[in-house]
């Protein structure tokens, strides 16, 4: 049956044609047994660099999700708090 621990990793390579900068994301999500997820990412955008962390929780039809945003100074480091309830 397994220990009930998944992993998704992501990345993501492009370049804005009208701006010529080019950006690299990269982000990791751990979930145990689909009830607790930890999650990881970083992103490059021109000369700009940002990272967040983050974690998730679902209970039968809710969930809650926090992420922590480390912005380029002067930026502050913005939290963001998600609820949901799937119909």
């Amino acid at each position: 049956e397994g220990n009930g621990l998944n992993a998704a990793v992501g990345l993501n390579l492009g370049s804005n044609l009208v701006s010529e900068k080019t950006f690299a994301e990269a982000g990791v999500e751990i979930n145990y047994r689909e009830l607790l997820y930890l999650r990881g990412g970083f992103a490059h955008i021109g000369s700009t660099n940002k990272e967040s962390l983050g974690f998730g929780i679902n209970i039968n039809r809710f969930g809650f999700d926090y992420a922590y945003l480390f912005m380029p100074e002067g930026l502050g480091n913005p939290q963001i708090v998600t609820i949901d309830y799937r119909l």
